[in-house]
């Protein structure tokens, strides 16, 4: 599939919302069942079903699949904010007993997840002035935090 039909049909079902060229942005936070197995169901495969717009949505699915398809990915993540973002991506790398290298000056709820989340956890992090990459290759002897 080529980039054009990625971006513009990929995940798309225009029979779904009346034709309209631009899908629509559903702005719901929560979806509705047939039944009590349906929405079980929903709640255990919340990734791939709507349960709850926080986890996936039909605007976010199709999302999914365009920036996936434009990867070469299976399937992509997309979430609601930097620090969720910021999180999932640290949080999946590290483990209690770790230690961070992380530029100064980070945005502020980075800082706030280096400083006062992670250490909870056993993860520690020095922080190190990112304007002269040799600060980035120097062996440390962390002062951690």
């Amino acid at each position: 599939m080529n980039t054009s039909e990625i971006i513009n049909q990929l995940g798309e079902d225009r029979e779904l919302y009346f034709g309209a060229m631009t899908p629509p942005i559903v702005q719901t936070s929560n979806f509705k069942f047939k039944d009590i197995e349906a929405m079980r169901y929903a709640l255990q495969n919340e990734f791939h079903e709507h349960a709850y717009t926080r986890g996936n949505n039909p605007t976010v699915e199709i999302l999914r699949k365009k920036l996936a398809a434009l990867e070469g990915a299976e399937d992509a993540l997309v979430l609601g904010s930097g620090v969720s973002a910021i999180s999932v991506a640290v949080l999946s790398a590290v483990k209690a007993g770790d230690h961070v290298i992380c530029v100064d000056h980070v945005y502020s709820w980075t800082d706030h997840l280096f400083k006062k989340f992670l250490p909870q956890y056993g993860v520690t992090t020095t922080f190190v002035d990112g304007k002269d990459i040799r600060n980035l290759k120097m062996p440390f002897n962390p002062i951690q935090c």
